[in-house]
C-alpha cells in the first residue's frame, strides 16, 4: 500500500503521478522505467555468461596423457578418441570446406558416454580443444566441423541431454598450417567434469 502512495513527476506533462501507475492519468503518457533498470537483469546475464566462459582459459592441464583409442573414464563419462587423421577437404559434393592457402585441416572422431545414473544437459557435455607443444589452445573450425559432420554423419547430442549408459560420436576439425603441424607435437585436451589429454602426433 505504501507503494502506491509514492508520487513521481510525469515526464511529459510534470504532473504528480503514482509510481507504480503505467501511464499519466493527466496526458496518458507511459510511465516507464529508466533503461539502465529495465536492462540491468540482462546485463547482469552476460556478465555472468563472461565470468563463465573467462574461466575456461585457466582449467588445469591433465598429467596423464593417453593414446588414440585408449578408454578414458571419469566420474560421469566414458571418452575414447577413436580416430584423428590430416585432410584437405572436408565434408560432401553439395557441403564442403578446403582450408586456407598453407592450412590443413585435423579431422577428429571421438566417443562419448554417460556412465552416471542421471542424464547430463547437453551444456554439461565435454568440449574439445588441440594444443600444439607451446600450449596454444586451438578451437574447431565450425564451418569445416559441420560440413566433416554431413561426410560421417556422428548422432552427437547438440541440444539435447545425454541419458545413462547412451554413447554418441562427435567430430570436430581444426584447421592448421600444414608446416607448424608437420614440424610439432599435438594433444587433444578433452574439458568434461575431468579434463583428459590424448596424445596425437
Amino acid at each position: 500500500m505504501e507503494e502506491n502512495k509514492k508520487l513521481i513527476s510525469c515526464k511529459t506533462c510534470g504532473k504528480e503521478v503514482a509510481k507504480v501507475a503505467k501511464t499519466c492519468p493527466h496526458c496518458g503518457s507511459k510511465n516507464r522505467k529508466p533503461i539502465y533498470k529495465r536492462f540491468s537483469f540482462y546485463l547482469l546475464i552476460i556478465f555472468a555468461l563472461i565470468i563463465m566462459y573467462s574461466g575456461n582459459d585457466t582449467e588445469p592441464v591433465p598429467e596423464i596423457v593417453y593414446n588414440i583409442g585408449n578408454t578414458i573414464s571419469t566420474d560421469k563419462f566414458e571418452l575414447v578418441v577413436t580416430s584423428v587423421e590430416t585432410k584437405n577437404k572436408v565434408g560432401t559434393k553439395y557441403f564442403n570446406s578446403t582450408p586456407s592457402e598453407g592450412g590443413i585441416y585435423v579431422a577428429v572422431q571421438w566417443k562419448c558416454k554417460n556412465i552416471s545414473n542421471e542424464p547430463i544437459s547437453s551444456w554439461d557435455l565435454p568440449t574439445i580443444y588441440l594444443y600444439d607443444s607451446n600450449n596454444t589452445r586451438y578451437s574447431t573450425d565450425i564451418d569445416a566441423s559441420s560440413n566433416y559432420a554431413t561426410e560421417i554423419e556422428p548422432d552427437r547430442k547438440v541440444f539435447s541431454d545425454l541419458n545413462p549408459n547412451i554413447t554418441t560420436t562427435y567430430s570436430h576439425v581444426f584447421e592448421i598450417a600444414k608446416e607448424n603441424y608437420e614440424n610439432d607435437t599435438w594433444t587433444l585436451q578433452v574439458n568434461a567434469d575431468e579434463n583428459v589429454k590424448v596424445k596425437i602426433k
